[in-house]
């Protein structure tokens, strides 16, 4: 019912910006950038992501869709 989220940051004196992955069921790690259509899988989670991206820190997220679901059933 979880999700395993890794927020990269992107600071300098150019630019700031933010990254996020997300762990698949099979362990690997996905990444889409911005509307793109293509997704990167990486079978390890890159300390540091194109053009320095560093990786911040790892969120366990519950799946808002999931526990949408399961209450629909329960309401039923």
């Amino acid at each position: 019912n979880e999700w395993r989220v890794a927020l990269y940051f992107k600071a300098d004196k150019n630019e700031e910006d933010f990254h996020f992955f997300k762990q698949e069921k099979d362990g690997t790690w996905s990444s889409k950038a911005g509307q793109s259509r293509f997704i990167q899988k990486f079978n390890t989670l890159p300390c540091v992501f194109r053009d320095g991206y560093k990786l911040q820190k790892i969120f366990m997220i519950t799946n808002p869709y999931l526990s949408k679901e399961m209450q629909e059933e329960k309401d039923e």
